[in-house]
């Protein structure tokens, strides 16, 4: 197959577009998991040309020709369209097409008008004389993620009856909700011939590490989020926008991501706003990426969350005056050290630190050590008064 495609732009913002193609297929080509390749053209070829006349006023004409193959027919085919921004929420299109077959010639057309109704919905309606098909529609959405929705409902007439059809879906935080009815009646709305009502409701149940968690229908990727005990029960919202969430942690303590795509690097943020002022959440998000229906724990939050306040003094009762220094626990082996300062008068505060013993190590002249114990229900602010040398490490 071959494509050109060519972008012409102009002094007053507007663009033309020029668009060919050619492909050729042979007899017995078929894509990966086709049983019987079936191919009814030896080639086809086309292209089109679509151009603004003025800022709300576009126009295009397009050409197809298709060679049919042993006996079935060529099929030629030519459209042109011409379109009108009206104002701001209406527009109007008009469509002719010509197609031309071994059988018959006909010439048809299209002509549609769009209402938008807002940010998010908007009302169309459609005359097709091909079929001699008449349509309204109606279509909305809300937001993305939790509490989002979409509902879409269409009236249409032809000389075969008439129909309606209303589609209605709801995103919760741990299930997908779906409602459609369709119905069929004899001319213009009159005896009903079919009507048909389907209701869905999909879920999805995780295990990743020993957490379970309930959420929206995964296709292939997952990753479980819960909240560390220092968050209080606080709720997670799960890559939160200002139009939604994915998903978010809510009574049940977890949360499932279930849209994470195999072999593609994605970063999934977190916040919790309703969690305590003196929570660590660290950079606020994680970098996956996910194998193959592959699932993660992530653990919001953590022990670290305590800012520990005091001065500094050192030989002869001084304080140890503008002067850094870093904090180093004592009970893990693993982590970096905490850089900090002390003002004038030798205070300091450190954040960042959780329960265990600390050490304390000064860039003065000294070289001095102190030792910060901080209690295993420690939170938030932790004073521990003036530190004198006295209490250094050996």
């Amino acid at each position: 197959m071959v494509t050109f495609q060519r972008l012409i732009r102009r002094d007053n913002t507007t663009a033309d577009a020029i668009n060919l193609f050619f492909e050729r297929r042979s007899r017995n080509f078929g894509a990966l998991g086709t049983l019987i390749a079936s191919n009814p053209f030896e080639w086809e070829g086309g292209g089109g040309y679509s151009f603004a006349l003025t800022e709300y006023l576009f126009a295009g004409v397009e050409g197809r020709y298709s060679r049919g193959r042993d006996t079935h027919p060529d099929i030629y085919s030519a459209r042109s369209t011409l379109s009108a921004r009206l104002t701001n929420r209406l527009s109007l299109s008009g469509e002719l097409r010509w197609e031309k077959d071994n059988f018959e010639r006909r010439f048809s057309g299209l002509l549609t008008a769009t209402l938008r109704l807002g940010r998010s919905s908007n009302l169309r309606t459609e005359y097709d004389t091909k079929y001699e098909r008449s349509r309204l529609s109606y279509s909305t959405f809300r937001g993305s993620g939790v509490g989002s929705y979409n509902i879409g409902a269409d009236i249409d007439h032809s000389p075969a009856g008439s129909g309606v059809n209303v589609t209605a879906n709801y995103f919760a935080n741990r299930a997908e909700l779906g409602l459609s009815h369709f119905g069929f009646f004899d001319n213009l709305f009159g005896d009903s011939r079919s009507q048909r009502t389907s209701a869905r409701f999909a879920t999805s149940l995780a295990f990743a590490d020993g957490a379970v968690s309930i959420g929206r229908p995964i296709n292939d990727s997952f990753a479980i989020v819960k909240g560390h005990r220092s968050l209080k029960g606080a709720s997670i919202l799960i890559e939160p926008t200002p139009f939604g969430r994915v998903a978010e942690t809510g009574a049940l303590g977890t949360g499932v991501h279930p849209v994470l795509a195999s072999y593609l690097n994605r970063t999934v943020t977190v916040d919790a706003p309703e969690a305590p002022a003196t929570v660590d959440l660290g950079q606020g998000s994680f970098r996956l990426m996910p194998p193959y229906r592959s699932g993660y724990l992530l653990t919001v939050g953590s022990a670290f969350n305590v800012t520990a306040v005091g001065r500094l003094v050192g030989t002869e009762d001084k304080p140890l005056s503008l002067v850094s220094g870093i904090i180093r626990s004592l009970d893990q082996a693993t982590g970096e050290p905490i850089a900090f300062f002390t003002n004038r008068e030798g205070r300091f505060g450190a954040i960042g630190l959780g329960p265990g013993k600390w050490q304390v190590e000064m860039a003065d002249e000294a070289r001095s050590r102190f030792i910060i114990n901080i209690p295993t229900d420690a939170e938030g602010i932790v004073k521990v008064g003036d530190l004198h040398t006295s209490s250094r490490t050996p």
